[in-house]
């Protein structure tokens, strides 16, 4: 049996690491999206009220790490539907031959 050519190789191994990519931001997420919902469970239970900011932050890091979770979504889409590569790959290509 022949060898898969190296683009071939090349390009699983390309959707595996924004694969993993894409499972970190929706663990991210994940934890971002508990972390407020805990926060707004305490509040309606009526325990003692989040510190000034505590709910704010969990919002905007719950809001953050979804949009994250989008983008890498939408990259890895686009890497195995379309075969498009992500710009991120060309500019950390760039940094290590920079790096040497």
């Amino acid at each position: 049996m022949l060898d898969p050519p190296p683009c071939i190789i090349a390009r699983h191994q390309l959707e595996d690491a924004w694969r993993c990519k894409l499972e970190k931001s929706f663990e991210r997420y994940q934890a971002a999206a508990a972390q407020l919902k805990g926060l707004l469970r305490a509040q309606r239970s009526g325990q003692a009220p989040a510190p000034d900011g505590l709910l704010v932050h969990a919002r905007r890091r719950e809001s953050e790490a979804l949009e994250e979770y989008r983008r890498m979504l939408q990259i890895f889409a686009d890497l195995t539907m379309d075969g498009r590569i992500p710009p991120e790959h060309f500019e950390s290509l760039a940094r290590e031959d920079r790096n040497g």
